[in-house]
């Protein structure tokens, strides 16, 4: 991967994706037991990658390197960051030092605050045809024209996912393809209350407002 920015959010649901992994070696060679390489990812037992956590990182990136030319460091499921720890990011993905980088991989750019995509730039891979042999997945968006009760069984699947960041990067994954399909098959008219409909749903999903009553109300609704 070619010009590599300092702060670079990787859009992956594979972390150790072969994209990531060349840019990883592009800037450090081998990560194995190299100090110039830090981990950074939710501790045993919690989902969520605290303000601790994050200062602990940015104290780190500081230093200048130790028998590398440069420092890297990768958040892992950046999604499970709280909105503290975003934010204690800001100035560091800003201005990073000049011999440090800084992954964010993420199931779901959307997961993070505006102000961090901002400062960063977002590269999102597709997932490897073939990798698994397994049929390839079907599109999200066929329960939009789904009869009703399909779009209800959809919707109780989905608000019924356990874990929260699973289900968040679900809808969020939905709702994208939701957007690329108004952008790209429908008129005008009708284009413009679609996406409102949408940012409606995705300012909701962000505020915590009741998902299933979010997703009704989209699904219902659209035209």
């Amino acid at each position: 991967m070619k010009n590599i920015s300092h702060t670079t959010i990787f859009e992956t649901k594979d972390n150790k994706s072969r994209e990531v992994l060349e840019a990883i070696n592009s800037i450090l060679g081998s990560t194995e037991n190299n100090p110039d390489f830090y981990e950074l990812q939710a501790t045993e037992g919690r989902q969520s990658i605290g303000i601790e956590q994050t200062r602990e990182m940015i104290t780190w990136l500081q230093f200048k390197p130790y028998q590398s030319t440069n420092k890297l460091a990768i958040i892992r499921n950046a999604e499970q960051l709280t909105e503290q720890a975003q934010n204690s990011l800001l100035k560091t993905l800003e201005e990073p030092p000049t011999h440090s980088y800084i992954f964010l991989l993420t199931r779901n750019h959307r997961s993070l605050l505006s102000t961090i995509l901002s400062r960063a730039r977002l590269v999102r891979l597709k997932k490897e045809k073939g990798k698994t042999g397994l049929e390839e997945e079907k599109p999200l968006t066929e329960v939009i024209d789904a009869p009703i009760q399909e779009k209800l069984k959809w919707i109780n699947a989905t608000v019924g996912i356990k874990d929260p960041v699973e289900r968040k990067n679900t809808i969020y994954q939905f709702l994208d393809e939701v957007h690329a399909t108004i952008i790209n098959k429908q008129e005008a008219k009708s284009r413009l209350y679609n996406l409102k409909l949408l940012e409606t749903t995705f300012e909701g999903i962000k505020r915590n407002v009741n998902n299933k009553l979010l997703l009704e109300n989209l699904l219902f609704n659209l035209e």
